[in-house]
């Protein structure tokens, strides 16, 4: 069983996990996290499963704005962009998803 924990062995951004989801071709695994204001990304083997913590995005962070109280999670289709809808800024916010990487970028919020 893989397990994963906020704060242990350099994994970050999982306090108050509420929702995740997993890229169309099933290698990137993405958790909203509420009590951290933050999206962590996690590499997933989709023949065993098995997660790597990779990244995440935060709140106030590299002109991040939007993820406070993160709490549910889209990836479009074609596995371009994911979408977080946030509880406490009241707000929709997108970033643009590298496909070959998993890592997430920025795009804005409404």
């Amino acid at each position: 069983m893989d397990a994963h924990f906020d704060e242990v062995e350099g994994v970050v951004s999982l306090n108050g996990s509420y929702d995740m989801v997993i890229s169309p071709d099933g290698e990137y695994v993405y958790v909203a996290s509420m009590n951290d204001d933050a999206i962590a990304v996690f590499d997933r083997n989709p023949l065993t499963g098995e997660l790597s913590f990779i990244s995440s995005s935060k709140n106030g962070e590299g002109g991040i704005d939007g993820l406070n109280g993160a709490r549910s999670l889209d990836v479009s289709p074609d596995g371009e962009f994911l979408d977080d809808v946030s509880m406490f800024d009241d707000a929709l916010v997108t970033f643009l998803r590298n496909i070959s990487t998993g890592n997430l970028a920025f795009l804005g919020r409404i």
